[in-house]
C-alpha cells in the first residue's frame, strides 16, 4: 500500500476549472469566427439533404474539446491515462469526406494543419484552424489559487478515480445560437450550452468532483462602429444588423461552476478564474425542470407542482444549482453518464443529490452500465452509446426535501413501490 499513487481532489478540482475554462474560449472561437460560422450556417442549411452533413461540424467541435481535455488531464496526472471518457470518439469525417483521426500534437503549427486538413483545406480556413490551434496551445493568464477552493488537500488513490466529459453539451443550443431571453431569468440561446467535466470513484460509483462551464454567459458589447466615417449611420446600421444576425455583434463571457462532493465545498468562477461571490438565486415558485419530450404522464403527475420544459440537461441541472428551478426530473433514458456526473458532483456538495426516477433510493452512479446490452437491431455505434444511458430516469435536486417529495409522488412509469417518505409538497 505504500507505494500508492494519491491524487488531491483539491488539485484536481483546480484542473477542471482549468480544462473547462480553455474548453469554453475554444467553443466560444469557433461561434465567433466568420468563417467557421459561415461553415456551420451553411451545413445547417444542408440538413435537409442529407443528415450527416451537420454532425461532421458538431463533431469537430466535440472531439476538439475532448482530446483538449484528455491530453492536458493526463499531462498533469498520468494515472488518468485510459480512466478519461466522453461521448464522442477522435475520428470524424472532414469536408474532403476523408476519416481523420483528431489529434492535439506538442507543436501548435502540427495541429494547425491538421484541423486545416479537416476544414478542407481551403484558403478561406486556413486562418481559422491556426487561430484554433493557438487557442488549443496558448497558457492561461491566470489560475485558480488553491486557497479559492476553501478545503484541506482531499486525497484519494488515483487507480479508483475516473472522468466522465461532454464537451458541449445541447449542441443544437450551440448550432442555432440566440441571445438570452430579457424577460425571463431561465438561460436561452446560446447560455444553455455546456462544458461538463466530472470524476468519479471507480470503486462505488460515486461522483467526486465536477466543474460546468457555461461559456455564453453575458455580452459585452463590441463598437461596432469603430473605424467608421463620421456621419456614415447607414452603413453602421447595416453592419450593426448584420453582425446580430450572424452572432458577432457582442463578445461573450463565461463562468465555470465547481463542486468536491465529499467535502460539501463549491463556488463559481469567471473569466479571470475569480471567484464570483453569489452565483445563486432562489427564485419564489421555481418550477420543476422536464425534458421538451415530457410524456402527459409525467406532466399529470407532477399537477401539483410548477413546471417548466427546458432544453439541454447539464443546462437543467446547472438551473438547480444555481438555484432557478428547484429540480430536473426526467422519466425516460434519455441521458448519459456524461451528461450527469458533474452536476450530480455539484449538488453533492451541496447536500443535495442526484437518484434514479425508477428507485429514487439508489443514487445514479458511474463506474458501470446500467444495463449491458441494448435492445436487438441497435447499431454499434448506438449500442455503445446506450450502454451508457441513465436507464432508470433521473430526479435531481440540491434539497433533501424536495428530492423527497418529488420520489413520493406516484408515476405510472414507475414499477415497484417507494420506499421515500410522502412528504408534503408546501416547498413550491
Amino acid at each position: 500500500m505504500a507505494d500508492e499513487e494519491m491524487i488531491d481532489l483539491v488539485e484536481l478540482t483546480r484542473a477542471l476549472c482549468v480544462v473547462a475554462h480553455k474548453a469554453a474560449r475554444v467553443a466560444r472561437a469557433i461561434r465567433s469566427d466568420a468563417a467557421l460560422l459561415r461553415l456551420l450556417i451553411d451545413r445547417k442549411r444542408a440538413k435537409s439533404k442529407g443528415n450527416h452533413v451537420i454532425d461532421d461540424f458538431k463533431t469537430l467541435a466535440d472531439v476538439l474539446i475532448q482530446q483538449l481535455a484528455v491530453r492536458t488531464l493526463c499531462e498533469q496526472f498520468p494515472r488518468l491515462e485510459g480512466r478519461i471518457q466522453g461521448e464522442e470518439n477522435q475520428v470524424l469525417v472532414g469536408n474532403s469526406g476523408e476519416a481523420i483521426d483528431i489529434k492535439i500534437f506538442a507543436r501548435e503549427k502540427d495541429t494547425a494543419k491538421l484541423l486545416h486538413r479537416v476544414l478542407g483545406r481551403s484558403d478561406e480556413h486556413r486562418e481559422s484552424a491556426a487561430s484554433l490551434a493557438r487557442i488549443v496551445h496558448s497558457e492561461l493568464e491566470s489560475f485558480p489559487e488553491t486557497e479559492v477552493f476553501g478545503c484541506p488537500p482531499q486525497p484519494v488513490n488515483a487507480d479508483d478515480l475516473g472522468v466522465w466529459i461532454d464537451p458541449i453539451d445541447a449542441t443544437s443550443a450551440y448550432i442555432d445560437g440566440g441571445r438570452p431571453s430579457e424577460d425571463s431569468h431561465m438561460p436561452a440561446g446560446l447560455q444553455v450550452a455546456t462544458v461538463l467535466i466530472g470524476a468519479y470513484s471507480r470503486r462505488t460509483g460515486l461522483p467526486l468532483t465536477g466543474v460546468i462551464a457555461q461559456p455564453f454567459w453575458v455580452l459585452e458589447c463590441k463598437d461596432v462602429d469603430a473605424g467608421l466615417p463620421d456621419g456614415d449611420v447607414d452603413r453602421s446600421v447595416r453592419r450593426q444588423d448584420t453582425l446580430v444576425k450572424c452572432g458577432l455583434y457582442d463578445q461573450w463571457c463565461g463562468r465555470v461552476f465547481w463542486g468536491i462532493a465529499d467535502a460539501h465545498v463549491h463556488g463559481c468562477l469567471d473569466d479571470d478564474m475569480q471567484p464570483i461571490a453569489e452565483p445563486y438565486e432562489n427564485l419564489p415558485d421555481a418550477p420543476v425542470l422536464l425534458s421538451k419530450h415530457a410524456g402527459q404522464e409525467t406532466r399529470d403527475a407532477l399537477a401539483s407542482v410548477p413546471t417548466s420544459p427546458a432544453p439541454g440537461c447539464g443546462s437543467k441541472i446547472l438551473c438547480v444549482i444555481r438555484g432557478l428551478a428547484m429540480a430536473s426530473y426526467v422519466s425516460m433514458p434519455t441521458t448519459f453518464k456524461w451528461d450527469t456526473c458533474a452536476g450530480h458532483a455539484i449538488l453533492r456538495a451541496m447536500g443535495g443529490d442526484m437518484v434514479k426516477f425508477d428507485n429514487p433510493d439508489m443514487p445514479l452512479l458511474y463506474h458501470q452500465p446500467d444495463r449491458a446490452t441494448a435492445p436487438e437491431g441497435t447499431t454499434a455505434e448506438a449500442a455503445a452509446a446506450k450502454e451508457w444511458a441513465n436507464t432508470g430516469g433521473l430526479i435531481a435536486c440540491r434539497r433533501a426535501d424536495v428530492l423527497a417529495a418529488l420520489a413520493a409522488l406516484p408515476h405510472p412509469l414507475r414499477q415497484r413501490p417507494l420506499s421515500a417518505p410522502r412528504v408534503s409538497t408546501s416547498w413550491i
